[in-house]
């Protein structure tokens, strides 16, 4: 009896080691050295050009003597400021630019002697219909997102011409925004 008492506890001993082994075992292979690879990726979709506001220009108001009296031109400032604002969520990097072109003012029948006018620094001749543009504001830095150009007094203005027949009264007319997107050389290519 006495070799099986001493024969007992090293099976169980031996038992012990083997199940402790073999709960081991797995947790070691976790650490193999073996490596792997996959991708990733998302979709890019593109977005518009917009242009989403352009304030209404109103300049300091000029007397009826300050126009029929001027040596040459006088000019009035814009009196409220205002900004425009444009949105490029095209993500072609290529960027875009802004013109506008200015109509003739008028009261009824009564036209001002406009000489110029000035937006954002950039002078624009009035016509008629208001075809004749300028580039008032150019992102050929491809800069993407929603900008905004502040006018205001120091970059806006209206110039005009001495009259000695002016009439007093509002006169009004309108500027016609446009927007283009720049392309790039790759892209004229490829069409």
């Amino acid at each position: 009896m006495k070799k099986i008492s001493k024969i007992a506890p090293l099976s169980l001993l031996a038992s012990l080691s083997l199940g402790l082994f073999a709960l081991v075992s797995p947790i070691s292979s976790a650490y193999a050295d073996t490596t792997g690879s996959s991708t990733t990726s998302v979709g890019v979709i593109a977005g518009s050009l917009s242009l989403d506001s352009t304030p209404d220009l109103a300049f300091t108001s000029l007397g009826v003597g300050d126009i029929a009296n001027a040596t040459s031109t006088v000019n009035s400032p814009l009196d409220t400021a205002g900004n425009i604002q444009v949105t490029d969520d095209t993500g072609s990097g290529d960027g875009w630019s802004l013109a506008a072109g200015v109509t003739d003012l008028t009261n009824g029948d009564n036209t001002l002697d406009v000489s110029s006018l000035t937006i954002n620094n950039v002078s624009i001749t009035p016509s008629t219909d208001g075809s004749t543009t300028s580039t008032v504001w150019d992102n050929s830095a491809s800069t993407g997102g929603t900008l905004t150009q502040a006018l205001s007094s120091s970059n806006t203005s209206i110039t005009l011409g001495q009259d000695t027949n002016v009439l007093a009264g509002t006169y009004s007319g309108s500027v016609n925004w446009v927007l283009t997107a720049n392309t790039s050389a790759e892209t004229q290519g490829a069409e």
